[in-house]
């Protein structure tokens, strides 16, 4: 299974300072990354459809915005804070 520190590098690489990004883009950036696995794709828990990978990817931003990295501009858009790159 893919480890936060693996996911939070495509999205240090490819989210830009400043801009705003859905919840949507940021799940396609991390699935077209490449570093997902099949368990990444197995369910969140049991009854759920929704896969681990999009769970851990919440966990990622979820600890970014306490540290400060990156902002939530609205329900599911975040940016990436420019005093963090």
């Amino acid at each position: 299974m893919t480890t936060a520190k693996e996911i939070r590098k495509p999205l240090e690489n490819q989210l830009s300072d400043d801009e705003v990004k859905s919840l949507k883009e940021i799940y396609a950036l991390v699935e077209g990354s490449g570093i997902l696995d099949r368990e990444d794709y197995m369910p969140q828990a049991t009854g759920s459809n929704v896969p681990k990978w999009k769970r851990n990817t919440r966990n990622v931003l979820q600890h970014w915005i306490k540290v400060g990295k990156i902002a939530r501009v609205s329900r599911a858009h975040y940016r990436m804070k420019r005093a963090f790159r």
